[in-house]
């Protein structure tokens, strides 16, 4: 079984690279090779190299953001929305020549000497138009996540207001009972408290998780509050729970198929179907308990 490159080791094998660019060239003028390789002497083909390793590093960083267990639908749109709004800012700091988010493509600039400065118009009118790309893929990749955000915030329903919630994709529910419960609910001061609280408690936890890098699963605590509730409320109950567990991204399966790496290796000497399902199934079983 072999796998491909991903993302991350991509970002690293890049950064790596332009960091040893300088040994790189030393190494092949030693050896007599420096002319097959001209990219390495020409300045234009460096300025999209280290373009393109900075760039590969914000995507990286979001892509280690989205990995892991216990992240709710909620979490990953907070990540994509906030960059979303990062990819504009890349694409202004490019307009502007700052290069304040590009650090190897603003070293390779500063170096360029008087009669290679033309050559950076041509250049960043391609990086610009490389990000405004970006921007649109990502803005329709993430269309569906757009769309659900203002139900989700459901999640927290002592502040949501009815008329803003969009049912028409839970209609499988059955919960006619909805806007009824849903002012029932907003009316207790009892009920109320009890999401408060529960935020309060999720704010110590992110801070402890920005601060101390102690990281808590907070949406086992958002889930025991709605459990928390009687079934009474059993229609706002339904529509949390969909909303809760929503597979938010690919992470559990493509983590299954590192785990098979590990469990059919080549030390095992019995490698039938039912013990690989066991030990499969002992692999992720943390990854679906809620």
């Amino acid at each position: 079984m072999y796998n491909n490159v991903r993302w991350l080791s991509r970002e690293n094998v890049l950064r790596r690279f332009v960091d040893c660019l300088e040994e790189i060239r030393l190494f092949m003028q030693n050896e007599g090779k420096i002319e097959q390789y001209p990219q390495l002497l020409d300045v234009m083909w460096l300025s999209k190299l280290k373009f393109f390793t900075d760039t590969c590093q914000r995507f990286s960083e979001l892509n280690v953001k989205l990995q892991g267990t216990n992240k709710t639908i909620i979490v990953m749109i907070h990540l994509i929305r906030a960059f979303d709004a990062k990819l504009h800012v890349f694409r202004n700091d490019i307009i502007t020549r700052n290069y304040k988010y590009f650090p190897n493509l603003k070293q390779n600039i500063n170096d360029l000497d008087i009669h290679e400065k033309p050559g950076e118009e041509t250049v960043t009118e391609e990086f610009i138009s490389v990000i405004y790309s970006s921007i649109n893929e990502f803005s329709a990749r993430f269309s569906q996540f757009k769309e659900l955000s203002e139900i989700l915030k459901f999640v927290y329903p002592e502040v949501i207001s009815f008329d803003k919630l969009n049912l028409s994709q839970f209609n499988w529910l059955e919960i006619e009972e909805f806007e009824m419960q849903l002012i029932d609910f907003q009316s207790s001061s009892i009920w109320i408290q009890k999401f408060i609280e529960t935020r309060k408690e999720l704010e110590l936890n992110e801070t402890e998780r920005l601060t101390s890098n102690i990281s808590k699963n907070a949406n086992n605590k958002i889930l025991e509050t709605w459990y928390s509730l009687p079934d009474t409320f059993n229609c706002l109950k339904k529509l949390a729970r969909a909303i809760l567990i929503i597979f938010s991204s690919t992470y559990a399966c493509e983590s299954l198929f590192s785990e098979m790496n590990n469990i059919k290796d080549s030390l095992r000497n019995r490698l039938a179907d039912d013990f690989n399902s066991a030990c499969s199934l002992l692999k992720v079983t943390l990854l679906f308990v809620i």
